[in-house]
């Protein structure tokens, strides 16, 4: 059925863009090689050494937590433990915060920043592929149904919401995001119908936060004479279509059934994405193209993006004037993982004639953008 949001809704829409500002699940980009909010908790002889014990474990928590979100499952078992190399080596910088200490004992949550070279020659020293290009990011709405048939999002009530919001999801490769619910997001969704599965509904909303395709989990939680059951529906729309998967959850209260959920979406997402886009070594190929814009500040646009591409290990201007360059780029991977991410900065990747490539804006590409990661239907490991 269809369903408004009345302005006591939109207020308290309002209401949770604060606390989704507060939350751990921070909307802004941050680097695939940043893990944050790391809890350590360490009881030592004295304050200063449980302080430098709890940074320690923390470091091999964070270490372990991003070498799984650049690697397939599959590798896991032969990914190097951090025992047994120099963590040192690998942390940039760390940051400390919801930080508690007494005589003995030292609480906190620390943010790790790795250093990127480092941790790639890790990877390859030990021959494990991993990816390290981010897809766009992928807009969540989630949906609690009610008793009555109808579905919360924006609501306090909506415990499904929070759960999303209580997790680190942006920082993966494929990132998560949960609207902040204010006032301009509720309008932009005034067209939308909770449940249908309506690309019209929500494409202004996604464009806001410059998602590629936006994910519809709906929950309904039932008890059972064991706990309680959640039977799960989701919903991934895209421009050219939708697509649904459904499962159900088991568990012995609501925070392990969302939280698990959670998890197995989540899991899903990135090892569909790891799967298309892992490199397997670091042998670098070349690539000359014709790059095209309308202007000076469009080139730099574009050259700022070219070099933020992960995979791409340099690139060189060959050819320039008014309204094009020629540029020759050394990159990772294939061809179609080049293109893959190029897309994720709207950038289309195309072949104008034999051996002739170009490089130029989507809004003036004639190829159909590259096609965002789709949810496995069966469960999975949580995410790292």
């Amino acid at each position: 059925m269809k369903q408004t949001f009345s302005v006591q809704t939109i207020a308290l829409g309002a209401a949770l863009a604060v606390f989704a500002l507060l939350s751990p699940a921070v909307y802004a980009a941050s680097s695939v090689y940043t893990v944050s909010a790391v809890p350590v908790d360490v009881t030592a002889e004295s304050a200063s050494k449980a302080r430098e014990q709890a940074l320690a474990q923390g470091q091999a928590t964070a270490l372990t937590q991003l070498l799984q979100r650049l690697t397939l499952q599959a590798d896991w078992p032969r990914l190097p433990t951090p025992d047994s190399v120099r963590l040192d080596s690998l942390v940039a910088g760390f940051a400390v915060s919801d930080e508690h200490a007494s005589t003995t004992r030292y609480l906190a949550k620390v943010t790790y920043d790795f250093v990127p070279d480092e941790v790639r020659r890790l990877l390859r020293g030990n021959n494990v592929p991993f990816a390290e290009s981010r897809s766009k990011p992928v807009l969540v709405l989630p949906l609690l149904a009610a008793t009555d048939g109808s579905y919360l999002l924006w609501e306090p009530q909506n415990i499904w919401a929070a759960a999303w919001r209580a997790q680190p999801l942006a920082e993966l490769l494929v990132p998560l995001i949960v609207p902040m619910g204010d006032l301009d997001d509720v309008a932009d969704l005034r067209t939308y119908t909770p449940g249908k599965a309506d690309w019209a509904g929500v494409q202004t909303l996604a464009a806001k936060y410059d998602a590629g395709s936006v994910l519809v989990p709906i929950l309904t939680l039932r008890k059972t004479a064991v706990g309680l059951l959640g039977d799960l529906r989701v919903q991934e729309l895209k421009p050219e279509g939708a697509s649904e998967t459904r499962r159900a959850v088991q568990g012995a209260d609501q925070t392990v059934v969302m939280n698990d959920a959670i998890q197995g979406i989540a899991a899903a997402l990135q090892e569909t994405w790891k799967t298309a886009n892992v490199v397997a070594d670091g042998t670098a190929s070349s690539l000359d193209a014709d790059v095209s814009f309308n202007g000076l500040q469009q080139w730099l646009n574009l050259r700022r993006s070219l070099e933020q591409v992960p995979t791409v290990r340099a690139m060189r201007v060959i050819g320039f004037s008014v309204d094009g360059a020629r540029v020759s780029l050394s990159y990772l991977g294939s061809q179609d993982q080049l293109a893959t991410s190029l897309a994720q900065r709207d950038l289309v990747l195309r072949l104008a004639g034999p051996g002739a490539w170009v490089i130029e804006p989507r809004a003036s590409a004639t190829a159909p953008p590259a096609p965002a990661p789709t949810p496995a239907p069966a469960p999975a490991k949580g995410p790292s």
